[in-house]
Order: C-alpha cells, then structure tokens, then sequence
C-alpha cells in the first residue's frame, strides 16, 4: 500500500509540474512581448498606436497606427466563423445522429484529411481559384480580398470544429436518447433539444479550437488578404490582418534568386550597397531608370497620364509630386513579373493605377482633405522628399498659401526650411510624439530663412487657425512629418 501511494503521489508530482511547465512557457512568451514592445510608449503615444490609421514602421519617423490591422483581424475572424461554425457542427451532427455507419466510414476520412492540408496549398488555391472567381462574378476590385480569405480559413477550421464537435456528440449517453424517443420525441426533436444540449460545452470547445487556428494563421491571409493596411468595410476589399502584418514584416527585403526593383539609384554608394546584397544571394536586380527607358509621365488638370511599351496611355489616381517615379518603378516590376513567368492583364494595371487608393490605403499622398479652402496633405519628411513638394506647392493656382509644418527632431531641419517656399503664411506646430520637434524651436530656426508665421502647441490649432485665416480661394498645406500627416488625418476621417 505504501509503494501505492508512493508511486501516485510521483505520478501527481509529475503531471502538476508538466502542467505547470506550459503555463509558464505561456507566461514567458507574455512577458518577452510586453518587454520587447513597451519601450515604443516611450516614444510613440499609446492612443496613438491603438487606433492609429496609418502603418509605416520603415518611415522615419515611424507610424505604427494599428487599428486598421486589428479591424481586418476580427472581421475575418468574423466572417469565417460565420460560415465555419455552422458548417462544421452541422457535419458532425450528420456523421453522428444521421449518416448510415457505411456512408459515415466514407466522409470521416475525407473531413480529417482535409485539416491535414498545409496553409500554403490552401492560400495558392485561393489565389488561383477564388481570386478570379471573386473578381469575375462578384466585380470585385481585386479577387483578394478579405471574403477569400474568410472562406481559405473557414475551410481550414471546418475540419478541426468537426471532429471535435462528433466526439462530444458521440459522448452523450446513449439512454437520453433512448428515453428521448420513450416520450415521443421524434428523432430531430431528440438531436436538437436533447444531444445537442447534452455535449454543448465540448462543442463550445470545438469553435474556440477551430477559431484559434484562423485567427492566428499567416499564410492563408499574407497570401490572399490582399495586404492593404486599411480598414475593410465591405468584404469584397483588401485589408491585412495582424497576423499577415507580422509575417511581412519579418519577410525581409532581398531573398535569394527573386527580382529585385529600384525605383532611384540615389547616391552611387547607396546603389552600390543594394548590388553587392543582391549579388550575394544571386537575386536579379533591375534599376528602373534603366529598364523603363521609353516611360513618360505627363501632367494634366486631373492629375498624371502615364505612357510606356506596351501602355498607350492610363491616369494614375494619385496626383502628388514624384508620382511619375514610383509609376515607372510599378511598370518595371511588372515587367520583371512577366518575364519571370507571371500572367499580369495589362488592363489589370491600368485598374490598379486608377484605384490605387481604394485598393491599398494609401494615405496622406499629395491627398485632398477639402476643397474649399482646399486643403492637401502629403507625408514627405525629408529633403528629398519635400524638395517636390515645394515645386509642386510653387506650380499650384490659389490665391493664398498656408502651410500647416511641422517636423520630427532627428532630421535635417536646415536643409528642408531652405527648399521651402517663402510666399506663404506657416503655422509651425508640433505632432503628439516625443520625436517631433518643438514649435518654437522651428518658428525661430524658420526665421532665418525668411518664413514668416506662428507657432501652435497642436496640430489640431494649427489647422483651426489656418482654416480661419483661409478664404475659398487659398491653399492649406500640412505637412512636413509623417506624425503631423497622422494627427491631420485622424481630424478628417
């Protein structure tokens, strides 16, 4: 008897700990996250991060507004629970309760055979088979969309919540059936009011099981999502759920033996670093100022006209500086694309460029916010960058120019305020960052280079004032940081 009890007390000790080992390991992984990501709060303000529309981490400095990722996340969790759930207890109550044993031995295997298939198989067929059929007969934008991959994880969870389901349904004694059906219940009077309420919790489990594999899967959504870092409304548009957002992010930039487009060579030093990665990986790398030689980009009233090979002309939705840049970039991708083997419809494109927006979020390029006064917005933070913003404010028609500014403090301040138009009234303001840059520090720095104006402690009373000053013929323009770009657009939409 002592040997007995010695035995299951080491059994007991045993078990405890194994128990106790996951749900350190879980806590483990909680706090490394919370200690990796608190330092950010320093900087960045926590409403901010929360439901921030805007998603730059490369940008300098960075936006990391993450309400349209967690926005996408549950409506896809959503919409493939919606469709997954009733189609997987559904099933396991056919299998049980009303399926021949012969035709139950048929369909059990193909259920659990299907939860066997990879990810990545189930996101190719949704990118070759859904995605066209969503864009045919649904006149979708894009085939990938948040429905594709609301019915790729749908598919993926139905076999999960199945077999669950069919073992808590199979668990139910069989006498509440038996004096279900004494009373005079019918067979579907049994199943409903009796078996299905008997094995409830274990079906409970089966949907949080099923559901905790689509919403953290990555594959399925990186590939057919459609990647738009936007707030889907409806299912037929792009978005990117977190999960997708991670997997991206940690995809890296060059990867071995996959064409690489430059859209600028910049500095030689800078091109320089960019061939020697991509020679050290055997990766093809194509200069678009090269490769696209018979591109032309011509302005109109309503914005750019682009020409190329193979393109007799198509209008492109954004109407900012430098967007004669990035437009031949896009084409040598595509290019690049084709001759690798991609099926790309050259009416796809011309889609592509006169949707751009709607298509992929893209905020706060050379964007009109009002148009009386009108009011634009461009995220351009640099020298670089800005030196087309200015020629750009210069070639505008209005009557007077406002200019919202402000910039983030790591940057090279002096030599952005003298590429900056002097024929304008400046409202200096500051974003709700610790990184930006002090308003009265930039209206002083900005009187040396004979930039008049005022300085506000927010975005929100720059704007005010401007707008108070503007009459229906002037031009507001905001800008400067991508942080005031942020702050603006969170008044307006």
């Amino acid at each position: 008897m002592r040997s007995r009890d010695i035995k299951e007390k080491a059994v007991r000790v045993t078990l405890t700990t194994m128990a106790g080992s996951s749900l350190l390991a879980l806590a483990g992984i909680v706090i490394f996250l919370f200690m990796e990501g608190l330092p950010l709060f320093s900087e960045y303000p926590f409403l901010n991060f929360l439901f921030g529309h805007l998603w730059y981490p490369t940008e300098e400095p960075g936006l990391f507004g993450i309400f349209p990722l967690l926005v996408a996340s549950l409506a896809v969790t959503v919409l493939s629970s919606l469709l997954a759930v009733p189609m997987g207890v559904l099933t396991a109550v056919y299998l049980t309760e009303i399926a021949h044993p012969n035709v139950r031995r048929i369909i059990k295997p193909f259920v659990e055979l299907l939860a066997a298939l990879p990810s990545v198989v189930l996101g190719f067929l949704g990118m070759v088979v859904l995605a066209p059929f969503l864009q045919d007969y649904l006149d979708a934008a894009t085939g990938l969309n948040l429905l594709n991959a609301s019915l790729v994880l749908a598919l993926m969870s139905v076999p999960t919540i199945c077999s669950v389901s069919e073992d808590a349904l199979f668990g139910v004694p069989r006498d509440l059936r038996e004096a279900s059906l004494a009373l005079g219940a019918t067979r579907w009077q049994t199943t409903v009011r009796v078996v299905i309420p008997a094995a409830l919790s274990g079906i409970g489990t089966a949907v949080m099981l099923g559901m905790s594999r689509a919403i953290g899967e990555t594959m399925v959504v990186l590939m057919v999502a459609g990647g738009a870092g936007i707030i889907p409304t409806p299912p037929l548009y792009p978005g990117r759920p977190q999960a997708a957002r991670i997997a991206a992010e940690k995809a890296g930039i060059i990867k071995p033996h996959t064409p690489v487009v430059i859209g600028e060579m910049g500095y030689t030093e800078v091109a320089q670093v960019f061939i020697d990665k991509a020679k050290s990986v055997e990766a093809p790398l194509v200069f678009a100022e090269r490769y696209m030689s018979n591109f032309v980009a011509e302005r109109t009233a309503k914005g750019w006209l682009f020409k190329a090979d193979n393109y007799s002309g198509f209008p492109g939705e954004l109407k900012g500086p430098a967007q004669d840049k990035n437009a031949r970039t896009v084409l040598t991708a595509v290019e690049v694309l084709l001759e690798t083997g991609y099926t790309i419809p050259r009416e796809a494109v011309c889609k592509g460029f006169e949707s751009v927006i709607a298509l992929t979020g893209l905020m706060g390029r050379w964007q009109q916010l009002q148009s009386s006064p009108r009011i634009i917005c461009d995220i351009a933070h640099n020298a670089h960058g800005l030196r087309y913003v200015a020629e750009q404010l210069l070639s505008e028609d209005y009557n007077r120019l406002h200019l919202v500014f402000g910039m983030a403090n790591d940057k090279d301040v002096d030599a952005v305020l003298a590429l900056m138009p002097k024929n304008g009234r400046y409202y200096f303001t500051r974003a709700s960052v610790e990184r930006a840059m002090d308003e009265r520090m930039l209206y002083e720095k900005a009187a040396a280079y004979g930039l008049e104006g005022f300085a506000y402690p927010s975005v929100s009373d720059a704007i005010r004032a401007a707008k108070e000053n503007a009459d229906e013929h002037d031009l507001i323009f905001i800008g400067g940081s991508s942080f005031i770009v942020a702050d603006t657009l969170s008044l307006f939409i």
